[in-house]
């Protein structure tokens, strides 16, 4: 005779095989009430995962891994579950257990810098004000928003007339269908209906999308047959893409999507901002993880062969859920980057060339749950997602997204002492950069605001020091940030020679070389920067020669570094030229004396001083 213990195992193992986890549940309950099962204990804590209770899950897989039945996969889940449930340390720990056996794991070794990095999450939270949409029912879940007419359509497994009162085994609630709401006011909405028409079947409907002109849709579904799921080989109930058109005020399902296979899952579809590019998500082999984003385009009417995003938006884990913005910044959700725990919410541009590195939306978007189905306006001041960060059930949140916050800080030394500078000034290096920028800095120290995708070229001036040049930008910057920079400033000395090794005359030739255009260009740097210096520029030669020819070389250079400088634009009063010939020898390379090449290079030199300040 078959124990009762026995029979509920095998009845829950049975539910558990079809992915009914509502009703293996409270089977799994009862064997364990009796006795420690090691795989109905497994198994409790898996349906928990998989319904949404990770509470419950991490009290079960706390209990599975001190027995000493435990397996790595044990460790990996409880430290997932923790990630979840915010339990950063206790994440860590055993994230750490599993790679003593697994070292090679590359997602576990970035949770691992994720349970260390989670404090940089909480940096910007003034970007996104987030607020909970009044649509939401308790008891009840609501997910994925897509954009419709004055309106969402978002997924739901509500109550509602006309709707399917079947229940999911794996939920234990009612299936999901597609619902309309329309928002009537910043903060109101009517009361959800079932989008109309047959795109609402037997079973559970997934993420959709609109075409731009809102006459199309594409959605995900359940493989099934009449009231038959369809399974394939491997005994797995697919998802598959399928689009529908509008008759009047009435949804007609036309047919799948040419890419969809019997062998693995197709889902989660996103079209670009022309509507000539679908993004979805699915679990074809080679690709990077669990599940990976691809996309295909149209041309000559024909969807291309997929084609997957590569490993900037792929991972070792599922990323899922796209959205593509106005601006074709892409947006998903993954539980394989760096973050909070569950899935997170990313974001990544195309440069022309490649994807950019997924950037973490942060707190308060993410949170150590499952966030979700991003969707932003055309003009990027706000939107919705979703969340199961209250009481595990998924709930759409609305967002305002805030413009990003840039501040510049600044330190100013002197160069040769290394004490700040009590007093100087930031300014617009050209009158046509824009608004005119005027920042006094005090003590060493000048802060200022920034404007958003803006390149900034600015003077630091300080009375009796060379002013120098700063640079940098806001452009492709999507978050608040604070640029900080340091810079030294050189003390004016009136009358001290300089020498511009990198000023440099082929031997008896007054012709200025690319290389010392190169050298003057810099000095003309200078001398835009610092307006009211007025400089000599001396030009001496070695020895050799005559004196007479000598000085009419180094005089004809003087002046033709004065002619450069002057035609880039540099008033001639600020120039003197002066050629020394070989009377100021730095050396004991004279008439008559031996000496070595390298030595009588040393007296070829130009050496520029600054001979007074013009007012």
């Amino acid at each position: 005779m078959v124990s009762c213990k026995s029979l509920n195992l095998r009845i829950a193992e049975n539910y558990f095989d079809q992915y009914a986890y509502s009703k293996a549940i409270p089977k799994y309950e009862k064997v364990l009430r009796k006795d420690y099962v090691p795989l109905a204990a497994t198994h409790l804590a898996e349906s928990y995962r998989k319904t949404g209770n990770s509470l419950k899950a991490e009290i079960w897989y706390k209990r599975i891994v001190k027995s000493p039945q435990v397996t790595l996969q044990d460790k990996l889940d409880l430290a997932e579950v923790l990630m979840e449930n915010g339990k950063y340390l206790e994440a860590k720990i055993w994230y750490l257990e599993y790679l003593k056996f697994n070292a090679s794991d590359k997602k576990v070794k970035r949770m691992i810098q994720a349970c260390d990095s989670t404090h940089l999450f909480f940096v910007d939270t003034l970007t996104y004000e987030i607020s909970l949409l009044k649509i939401n029912r308790d008891l009840e879940s609501n997910f994925s928003p897509a954009f419709y007419k004055q309106g969402l359509v978002f997924l739901s497994d509500r109550t509602a007339p006309g709707k399917n009162k079947d229940r999911s085994e794996w939920t234990g609630k009612e299936y999901l269908d597609l619902f309309y709401t329309r928002r009537i006011d910043i903060d109101n909405w009517l009361e959800p209906e079932l989008l109309k028409g047959d795109i609402n079947g037997l079973y559970d409907e997934g993420p959709a999308v609109f075409s731009k002109d809102n006459t199309t849709i594409y959605f995900t579904r359940n493989d099934y047959s009449g009231d038959v799921v369809e399974k394939n080989n491997k005994d797995i109930s697919l998802l598959k893409l399928y689009y529908g058109k509008l008759y009047g005020n009435q949804w007609k399902l036309e047919t799948q999507m040419p890419f969809n296979s019997n062998e693995y899952s197709v889902g989660h579809p996103a079209l670009s901002p022309d509507g000539r590019t679908m993004y979805f998500v699915s679990d074809k082999p080679w690709g990077y993880g669990g599940t990976d984003i691809y996309k295909v385009s149209m041309a000559n009417g024909k969807w291309s062969e997929p084609e997957n995003l590569g490993t900037s938006i792929n991972s070792e884990g599922n990323e899922m859920f796209p959205f593509v913005a106005a601006d074709s910044v892409l947006y998903f959700a993954s539980d394989g980057h760096i973050g909070l725990g569950g899935l997170d919410i990313f974001s990544s541009f195309w440069d022309g060339l490649k994807w950019s590195k997924a950037e973490n939306l942060q707190h308060p978007i993410n949170s150590s749950k499952d966030d979700f189905g991003f969707i932003i306006d055309s003009v990027n001041a706000g939107g919705y997602f979703t969340s199961n960060r209250i009481k595990n059930s998924d709930k759409i949140f609305g967002f305002k997204k805030n413009p990003p916050i840039y501040l510049f800080q600044l330190l100013v030394t002197d160069k040769k002492t290394s004490k700040p500078i009590k007093s100087f000034s930031l300014e617009s290096f050209t009158a046509s950069g824009g608004n005119k920028i005027n920042v006094a800095g005090v003590n060493g120290e000048a802060n200022m605001n920034l404007a958003t995708n803006t390149d900034y070229k600015l003077i630091v001036k300080s009375a009796g020091y060379y002013a120098k040049l700063i640079s940098f930008s806001t452009v492709g910057k999507r978050k608040s940030e604070t640029i900080e920079n340091s810079i030294s400033l050189d003390k004016i000395e009136l009358n001290k020679a300089i020498v511009w090794k990198s000023i440099l005359f082929n031997k008896k030739d007054t012709k200025i070389s690319v290389k010392t255009e190169q050298a003057l260009d810099s000095l003309f740097t200078i001398l835009e920067l610092n307006p009211a210096i007025q400089i000599e520029i001396a030009s001496h030669t070695d020895s050799r020669g005559s004196f007479v020819d000598n000085m009419n070389i180094s005089r004809k250079r003087s002046d033709e570094i004065a002619m450069y400088l002057i035609n880039k634009g540099i008033n001639p009063p600020r120039l003197i030229s002066i050629g020394y010939g070989e009377g100021k020898l730095l050396n004991y390379c004279r008439d008559g004396v031996l000496c070595l090449e390298e030595d009588h290079q040393v007296n070829n030199r130009v050496e520029i001083s600054v001979i007074g300040l013009l007012k």
